[in-house]
């Protein structure tokens, strides 16, 4: 049947085969009316907010090397698909990030006073990959086996049962392993092609466990709300939100997300306990009017972990525990547009980790659209 459509330029026939493509290969969301309607909406306004950051970018690059992956990765991942041979907007700051690929593999500037070796390094080969060009992969190979050399194991002495922090990954000068770190890197070598069995995620299993507040966290101060923090230790950690709790040990939306996501990429499946215990707390805390935990501090960020997080686990819905579920696509989409500023930008009044800057914001909510919109 396909191959006779294929053969005829009828209309009825071509209208037939459109039919039949967006049957067989559009998710479920895609054929609603409503969810129609916002995708066109959407593709406009990513078009606005790349034309906003083009403008904004200076010799192929965007101010720092994770800003400009981030919004190199906003380019790729849209709509438009745009590559290399769409012109030197997409081309340059591809070879600026190979470039800068350094003889440990890692790719990031060593003259800047923070290079976020990891950061950097991560979100560079998610660009060189989504680009697909050839000459790109032997850096990201190499990067690949920079990321997973910098994991907190043996090789630099950390034993799984005595160190809290074994299996995690930090910013690579920093020599304190996170989540927030931790789930970029993941992201970066499975994207790189990390086979599955390799004990790099093994290992990150062991840190992920310490940072969720769930059952089976040997570190003695889980309450069992089954989110995740941003370190096994809250002591160490200086963003951590309080809440009011002298302990420090209350888990928070971006890093509840992060945290599962990182468990998917390590091969849990999405009926483990671990993954269901997460999700139970977004059930309960679920909302896109702020950042849960944090107010609007880091929302951004928030937006695009939960984007590729829910993404990745194929939801097309969230179920609130006793308030119905959210089509969190069209919910994010609606948000998000809201707070999109005349000019195609976005930007976060709350200055912590640089959202501020209209760049960096504006590549964490074009990014979590083209998830929520792939």
């Amino acid at each position: 049947m396909i191959a006779t459509l294929l053969r005829s330029r009828s209309p009825r026939r071509v209208g037939l085969l459109a039919l039949l493509f967006s049957a067989l290969f559009l998710p479920a969301w895609a054929a609603d009316p409503v969810a129609g309607d916002m995708r066109g909406e959407v593709k406009a306004r990513v078009d606005q907010a790349l034309r906003f950051l083009r403008d904004r970018q200076k010799d192929g690059r965007w101010m720092h090397p994770g800003v400009t992956a981030l919004c190199l990765q906003a380019f790729l991942t849209s709509q438009r698909h745009y590559r290399s041979e769409d012109g030197p907007f997409i081309r340059l700051p591809l070879e600026y990030l190979a470039g800068l690929q350094q003889p440990d593999g890692g790719i990031y500037d060593p003259a800047l006073r923070s290079p976020s070796q990891n950061y950097c390094t991560s979100l560079a080969v998610m660009a060189l990959v989504t680009s697909g060009e050839e000459r790109f992969k032997p850096i990201i190979a190499k990067a690949r086996d920079f990321l997973v050399g910098i994991q907190a194991d043996e090789g630099e002495g950390y034993d799984a049962k005595k160190d809290f922090y074994y299996g995690g990954i930090g910013y690579g000068s920093a020599q304190r392993p996170d989540l927030s770190n931790l789930q970029f890197a993941l992201e970066a070598v499975k994207a790189a092609g990390l086979e599955a069995q390799s004990p790099t995620f093994k290992k990150a299993l062991v840190f992920l466990q310490r940072c969720q507040d769930a059952e089976g966290n040997d570190l003695g101060w889980a309450k069992g709300s089954g989110g995740f923090l941003y370190c096994p230790d809250p002591k160490n950690n200086k963003s951590f939100p309080k809440n009011g709790d002298p302990g420090g040990v209350n888990a928070y939306g971006s890093m509840t997300f992060a945290g599962i996501k990182s468990l998917i990429l390590c091969g849990v499946p999405k009926d483990d306990p671990r993954v269901q215990e997460a999700l139970r707390w977004v059930r309960r805390n679920f909302t896109l009017t702020e950042h849960p935990g944090m107010g609007q501090m880091t929302v951004y960020y928030y937006y695009l972990t939960l984007a590729r997080t829910l993404a990745l686990l194929g939801l097309e819905e969230v179920e609130l525990e006793g308030k119905g579920v959210v089509p969190w696509r069209k919910a994010l989409a609606e948000e998000l547009l809201k707070r999109q500023r005349a000019d195609g930008s976005w930007v976060n009044d709350e200055k912590k980790e640089m959202e501020d800057v209209s760049e960096l914001a504006t590549a964490y909510a074009v990014n979590a659209l083209n998830f929520a919109y792939p």
